[in-house]
């Protein structure tokens, strides 16, 4: 949690053991942004989430910038979008 931002959490299912999820407040554009910048690069789960594989690559840099954007998106969230 953040003054500026919007919660995120790291978590993990039991029904799904392979995979592991950053969740994002689904009230928010982040996702949706993300998807814009990212989809060449990330799984999502409707507007709340982006899921990882147990073995997956990640492309730390764009994480980064996501969990950025998160933590800064209420000094962003009137932009169209996000990265602005």
């Amino acid at each position: 949690m953040t003054k500026n931002g919007s919660t995120l959490r790291m978590d993990w299912k039991k029904s799904k053991p392979d995979q592991y999820a950053l969740y994002f407040n689904c009230k928010t554009k982040l996702v949706e942004t993300f998807r814009v910048l990212f989809s060449d690069r990330f799984t999502f789960e409707g507007n709340r989430a982006i899921i990882f594989q147990e073995d997956d690559v990640i492309d730390e840099k764009a994480l980064r910038y996501c969990i950025l954007l998160s933590l800064t998106y209420h000094d962003r969230k009137h932009l169209n979008m996000l990265d602005d």
